[in-house]
């Protein structure tokens, strides 16, 4: 019975990801939202394991998955590396970007940085990739004024220095 109540309540979430026009990218607000929601279901590791890391849904969920468990359940990283491996999802590639805004060098703003990486979900748990885990679990603070997260390069996406101006 338990695990019909979680099925229902983690389905809201699954809909909340896939609702979005652009299924394949999302911003940060929009995955903060679901690991918040996440958070107010009181959702555990099997939890977790049982409806999020499905190798046929989408790998931003699975990531979102991941980040929440890191940042609310906080279990022992290999905990949660062996719950992606038995699903087979710890080798699913992701692409991060994030714009940071431009440091200040003799006077002058430099300009504003753009990166990307692509990342596999197991080496976000195995700490390969912490800045992009950190950058990840913040979302938009001081100086990081984007973040997305998408399935494919994000190289011709629409998260650029030249449409952050209407975020």
């Amino acid at each position: 019975m338990r695990h019909n109540e979680m099925a229902s309540r983690v389905s809201e979430v699954i809909t909340f990801v896939t609702q979005w026009p652009a299924t394949l990218s999302l911003e940060a607000w929009e995955y903060l939202h679901a690991v918040e929601t996440m958070r107010s279901m009181r959702l555990g590791i099997q939890d977790v394991e049982l409806f999020l890391f499905k190798p046929n849904l989408s790998v931003l969920l699975n990531l979102i998955g991941l980040i929440y468990c890191l940042q609310h359940l906080k279990p022992m990283r290999k905990q949660i590396l062996d719950a992606m491996r038995r699903c087979g999802v710890s080798e699913q590639l992701v692409w991060v970007k994030w714009l940071t805004l431009g440091r200040w060098s003799r006077g002058r703003r430099m300009r504003d940085e753009v990166v990307s990486r692509q990342v596999s979900l197991g080496d976000v748990v195995r700490g390969k990739e912490e800045m992009v885990l950190r950058v990840l679990q913040r979302g938009v603070v001081h100086e990081v004024l984007r973040v997305c997260i998408s399935t494919i390069d994000l190289a011709c996406t629409p998260c650029t220095s030249s449409t952050i101006r209407n975020y």
